[in-house]
């Protein structure tokens, strides 16, 4: 039965899970494959999408049973991330016939893809198996207890749990070591010397050439002497949390402080715009912008919290469920074309926002950035926004939605 067991196609455009009114989880460049009773999607990620799996637990990601590859963990800050994730095969037994062919199996995804209901398009319907960056001939990163199953057996869905089981024992075994090295660090069993090693390896890791964030970070603070000073000044807090360095008491301040400052840029741009705003506690400015596009008016929120700034802007248009198959069709590919923010569709209030967003404000960065986000959020969704009530009102094809978005943001 060789016939049925290696079954893919490649997606020309990115699969993007709606992740429950979340950010969306977007997978570039996917492949979805079919083998035995399994399928597989693989394809790559960005750093950031990287972090979200791993804190908020997207596609069954555990943290207590991930383990690094052979090759190592440590991953390069804002180099794209290789990704594959299996459906479980409950799933794969409501959609897929074990004898489809190639034909098949290509009508089936589109079909599952047209489809914002299916379990096909839920993230919680799906298993992370590995997540690696290729870095000098290397597979650097992790794998989960997913990745262990012999998804090849011929009776997998009546040895599943077994299976599963059997995984989870080859995690466990390796639990004393990850609780003995947990006990060091929560009794401060490490020396300064051992500390200082594993930081300066993490430094050398975010100043590497071939580390896309590095150049990045270099510029914003200014030259290279700058860069190294706050580096190693970060480094530093990080070995306090563990006593070997003492943390500047007056570190809460200055984070106040840093907050304090964003709060002024904002303000100050919205003066200088003599845009009206409302707060909302000392994270949320509200207010209203008015399109120079088309004159309509849309609610905005521009957010303070956790570290990071964003920029939220929200289409005017309730959104019923009986347009949401085609919208997330267009939407997926919107996502594409964009060259700055996130179309999502809030299923459970049902509109579709825009968001921006600037990681870390509390790092010291030119005002620009700040206002740059605002700016752009504005610009997209006065063209974005425009394009939908096109479509949404018969006045575009799909097709013809997206040459116009190709024209106004490629």
């Amino acid at each position: 039965m060789d016939w049925i067991n290696d079954i893919s196609m490649k997606l020309q455009q990115p699969f993007v899970f709606p992740n429950g009114g979340f950010e969306p989880i977007v997978i570039n460049n996917p492949t979805v494959q079919f083998r035995w009773q399994t399928v597989f999607i693989t394809g790559e990620i960005t750093f950031s999408t990287f972090e979200n799996i791993i804190d908020n637990e997207v596609f069954n990601f555990d943290i207590d049973f991930v383990r690094p590859k052979s090759d190592g963990s440590m991953m390069l800050v804002g180099k794209p991330v290789q990704i594959k994730i299996a459906l479980e095969h409950g799933t794969v037994n409501d959609n897929f016939d074990v004898k489809m062919r190639q034909e098949d199996f290509e009508e089936t995804v589109q079909r599952l893809l047209r489809n914002s209901e299916s379990d096909f398009l839920s993230q919680y319907h799906w298993m992370v198996l590995t997540m690696h960056q290729n870095q000098r001939g290397k597979e650097i990163g992790h794998e989960t207890i997913w990745n262990l199953i012999n998804y090849d057996d011929d009776k997998l869905i009546e040895n599943w749990d077994d299976l599963v089981g059997q995984a989870s024992l080859q995690f466990i075994s390796q639990q004393g070591l990850v609780d003995d090295f947990m006990n060091n660090v929560e009794e401060n069993d490490f020396s300064t010397d051992d500390l200082s090693q594993i930081f300066n390896q993490a430094k050398d890791q975010l100043t590497d050439k071939d580390n896309p964030m590095g150049n990045v970070l270099s510029k914003m603070f200014g030259n290279e002497d700058d860069f190294q000073e706050a580096i190693s000044e970060s480094m530093n807090q990080m070995m306090g949390m563990f006593g070997g360095i003492d943390e500047d008491e007056d570190e809460d301040f200055e984070e106040e402080q840093a907050y304090l400052i964003a709060d002024e840029v904002i303000e100050e741009h919205l003066d200088m715009l003599e845009i009206p705003y409302e707060t909302e506690g000392d994270d949320l400015y509200h207010f209203i912008h008015k399109s120079d596009l088309t004159g309509k008016t849309y609610d905005c929120t521009v957010v303070t919290e956790e570290d990071y700034l964003k920029t939220i802007t929200v289409y005017d248009r309730k959104l019923t469920k009986d347009k949401w198959a085609g919208l997330y069709r267009l939407l997926n590919s919107l996502n594409n074309i964009l060259n700055f923010g996130k179309l999502v569709l809030i299923e459970d209030d049902e509109i579709i926002v825009l968001r921006t967003e600037l990681p870390n404000p509390i790092v010291t960065v030119p005002d620009e950035l700040i206002t740059d986000m605002m700016d752009e959020n504005w610009v997209c969704a006065n063209e974005v926004f425009n394009i939908l009530d096109y479509f949404l009102d018969g006045k575009l094809t799909y097709e013809q939605a997206l040459e116009e978005a190709e024209d106004s943001f490629m």
